[in-house]
């Protein structure tokens, strides 16, 4: 999370150079400081902008930005807070495997969408046939996961052996073998 930085653009760029983001004592919270000399940073206490992650970048995240702005005589120009959510997004469809392999009642499959898509995440055994439809329908982009209880489509117990999992898309076809041990 250290590479986080923000960039602004003052009103009057030629005299407010706006700078850099540092790090503070606590391991998730940042303050990204106002510069007015264009040869060195100053980090001046009095325009300010602070944050905090909770959470981490590769789920979805929540974000507290603390803001206090003054003008050159001293009176605030602006504060206060805003929350926001950061979630992030896949640059491209991927199956995982599943978690755990072998399994034994059930097993969860996670697969990333990175675009408004309708897909089919089915399961289906050696012989290629369809033993479940896990997903049938437009999917929005993020990223997914889903359980399969080992049960077919009439809601029976599959019985012990190798399945694949297939998701498939107008772009994108993927297969994960799984083991399914009772």
């Amino acid at each position: 999370m250290d590479n986080i930085q923000f960039e602004f653009a003052p009103n009057d760029s030629d005299r407010y150079k706006i700078s850099s983001t540092r790090k503070s004592n606590e391991p998730i919270s940042y303050s990204h400081i106002a510069c007015i000399n264009d040869k060195k940073y100053n980090h001046l206490k009095v325009n300010k902008l602070n944050y905090k992650i909770h959470g981490d970048l590769f789920n979805e995240s929540e974000i507290s930005i603390y803001y206090h702005f003054v003008g050159e005589k001293g009176s605030d120009i602006s504060k206060g807070d805003y929350q926001l959510t950061l979630k992030p997004m896949p640059e491209e469809f991927l199956l995982h495997q599943n978690y755990p392999n072998p399994f034994n009642s059930s097993t969860m499959v996670k697969f990333n969408i990175p675009e408004p898509s309708l897909i089919d995440l089915s399961v289906y055994d050696l012989t290629g046939r369809k033993v479940a439809v896990l997903l049938s329908q437009n999917v929005a982009p993020g990223f997914h996961e889903i359980i399969w209880n080992g049960k077919d489509d009439k809601f029976l117990n599959s019985p012990s052996g190798v399945y694949f999992i297939m998701l498939k898309t107008d772009q994108y076809r993927k297969a994960k073998k799984m083991l399914l041990i009772k």
